[in-house]
């Protein structure tokens, strides 16, 4: 694309989106950052709730399927 060709994406609407270059994920890649996010998550959370414990789950699950791809 050039310069002066126009792409929007999520609300922007400039020449310089156009210029972004697309990543590829792996599905490595893809469930190691939904375990970073909900780590997060799990931090801001009160203990002993059943938030909580919903996190906590699929935290569990999400490193059990990761040493299992990898």
């Amino acid at each position: 694309m050039n310069n002066t060709s126009k792409t929007a994406l999520k609300g922007f609407y400039s020449p310089e989106v156009a210029n972004i270059e697309r990543r590829q994920y792996s599905p490595i890649d893809y469930l190691r950052n939904h375990l970073i996010f909900l780590k997060r998550l799990i931090s801001t959370l009160e203990p002993d709730t059943k938030a909580f414990y919903m996190v906590d789950m699929q935290i569990a699950n999400l490193t059990a399927e990761i040493e299992g791809i990898g």
